[in-house]
């Protein structure tokens, strides 16, 4: 994907707030943070991809994708999925959240020290939306 069309696809889910599966999101509220910087709050009309549990956090976790902002929620907010995290950042800086901070989803793997759900219950978890064109070797 060229880098226009990827900003055409994230304007393009920030004005329509359709994501990939062709769920439309609503917007819950803008959250200034200062210094320009907003949080926007959206919701599909279902809660079934985490946990409404509330746990104590204790700890960030960043993640990133090899994707772009419309596929990313997409995944990250599929019905009954409970693998998500509490907020994506897209390549302009925008926030999303997804759900409040106060829940849960599995977000770190089967193979995290700690557990996958121990550990994901204590962090908030950070997607960095972010298209990678290159092969990299490890």
């Amino acid at each position: 994907m060229t880098p226009t069309k990827i900003d055409t696809t994230e304007k393009t889910f920030a004005t329509s707030l359709k994501d990939s599966n062709g769920v439309t999101h609503s917007l819950i509220n803008k959250i200034d943070i200062g210094e320009g910087c907003k949080i926007t709050q959206i919701r599909p009309n279902f809660n079934s991809y985490y946990y409404t549990n509330e746990t104590k956090k204790t700890a960030i976790c960043l993640h990133f994708t090899v994707g772009n902002l419309k596929g990313d929620i997409g995944s990250l907010a599929k019905k009954d999925n409970k693998v998500s995290v509490q907020y994506v950042v897209d390549r302009q800086g925008n926030i999303y959240n997804l759900f409040d901070d106060k829940y849960w989803s599995y977000h770190l793997g089967s193979n995290c020290v700690g557990t996958n759900g121990t550990m994901s219950k204590q962090t908030i978890g950070i997607e960095i939306s972010n298209y990678r064109t290159a092969k990299v070797k490890w």
